[in-house]
């Protein structure tokens, strides 16, 4: 083997050096660093790296138009840095892809960077069925987004689980927001009232829900014309059309074919009018007890068992009065003109002309005993109290008269309560 030792080997100006031939090997001595220029090409043997435009490469291939202050991360092969911007360009020619790609000895290509400049498209992906798309932020190990395998994306979950925080867009354009103990979402509208949201069905209105003078929301559920909705209102709900306009006595609730079970109010209804005339705030059915009426001059009646309770219906102000009772036992002397009752279920009304006292309220008669059947007449008792009157219809007025053990009352009357 030849060996020539020289400290330099200059070519002649204007020419070109070159170290060997076609299909020769050059061999450079190992622990031996080459540089070409100060930066253009160095070659460190020592640490088998390649430097271009630096002469301390810190990595395989080093790329260097400055210094960035910055150290490559560990295993790092090719390091590329500069004192400014830097790119790193891949380029093929029309109508080409330029392609980054990611393999693995059992996967030469499991995952893909491509540019087609046909379509002017950038696609991200893996080439195995099973491949996602994963988005980490504070660290690799805090996954913030992915795409599955099947298109769907999440956003702070990583599988299809609709139990647990975070966001799911499927692939077939439902989505899920599940939020713990928050707001699971916020529809903002800026400057001007209108839609907030609108609800289609194959590119057709069906609904709305907006917003008006900038501090109540309402819903539109018919935004056809003659359609209609809801408008919340400072202590009401409001009727308005499908322009969102408020309207008056125009909508009904429910129908002749399709009406609402059960309405419960803790206030009144005003039925054909919105004056204080027109508010029915009561409606109930009930029985109570007949009590133990007495004689006006004496004696006190016990009703038979079974007889001894009426019933009543009270409709708003006015309470109607029905039942039979028969009398099962009189303790004393049953005397007087007429019989006094006081178990009305509610108090009589102290109206301001006096009305409330004497006329005939209803209808009565008695059954039962030797006189037949007697026609009679009741009354109430004043304003505030629970007391009503029964009188016999005859020229004395002695209703005591035959009204024994057995006899019975039949009632039919109305009052106006408190």
């Amino acid at each position: 083997m030849s060996q020539l030792e020289v400290d330099k080997i200059i070519p002649q100006s204007g020419t070109t050096l070159t170290i060997g031939d076609s299909g020769d090997t050059v061999n450079f001595a190992d622990g031996t660093s080459i540089g070409i220029d100060t930066n253009t090409l160095y070659i460190d043997s020592t640490n088998n790296r390649v430097g271009i435009g630096t002469s301390s490469p810190s990595t395989k291939l080093h790329l260097a138009s400055g210094s960035s202050g910055a150290s490559p991360a560990t295993g790092t092969h090719f390091f590329l840095e500069s004192s400014g911007d830097t790119q790193l360009c891949i380029s093929s020619p029309n109508a080409n892809t330029s392609n980054i790609r990611f393999g693995s000895p059992s996967d030469a290509s499991g995952a893909i960077i491509s540019y087609d400049d046909t379509n002017n498209t950038l696609s991200l992906g893996g080439s195995s069925t099973n491949a996602f798309l994963r988005f980490v932020t504070g660290g690799a190990s805090v996954e913030r987004m992915r795409i599955d395998s099947s298109g769907n994306l999440l956003v702070g979950k990583s599988s299809l689980d609709y139990t647990t925080a975070g966001t799911i867009i499927r692939s077939d354009g439902a989505l899920f927001s599940t939020t713990n103990g928050a707001n699971t979402a916020v529809f903002e509208r800026l400057t001007s009232d209108g839609d907030i949201i609108r609800f289609e069905k194959d590119n057709t209105t069906v609904g709305k829900i907006f917003s008006r003078s900038g501090v109540v929301s309402g819903i539109i559920l018919d935004p056809r014309a003659g359609g209609n909705g809801l408008l919340g209102q400072t202590g009401s709900i409001i009727p308005v059309d499908e322009t969102q306009t408020r309207e008056d006595n125009a909508t009904d609730l429910g129908n002749s074919t399709y009406r609402w079970k059960d309405l419960y109010l803790g206030g009144g209804l005003y039925v054909g009018g919105t004056g204080t005339a027109n508010k029915l705030d009561d409606y109930e059915e009930g029985t109570f007890s007949a009590g133990n009426p007495t004689g006006s001059t004496g004696g006190t009646i016990t009703f038979s068992s079974g007889f001894d309770t009426l019933s009543y219906i009270k409709i708003g102000s006015w309470c109607y009065v029905m039942g039979n009772v028969q009398i099962g036992s009189i303790s004393g002397t049953l005397s007087g003109n007429y019989i006094t009752f006081n178990s009305l279920p509610f108090t009589i009304a102290s109206l301001t002309d006096g009305s409330e006292n004497g006329g005939n309220a209803g209808t009565v008669d008695s059954f039962g005993n030797s006189n037949g059947t007697v026609p009679m007449a009741v009354s109430w008792g004043g304003g505030g109290t629970n007391n009503f009157y029964v009188y016999r219809y005859t020229s004395d007025g002695n209703l005591i008269t035959g009204a024994t053990v057995g006899t019975g009352f039949r009632f039919a009357f109305g009052y106006r309560t408190a």
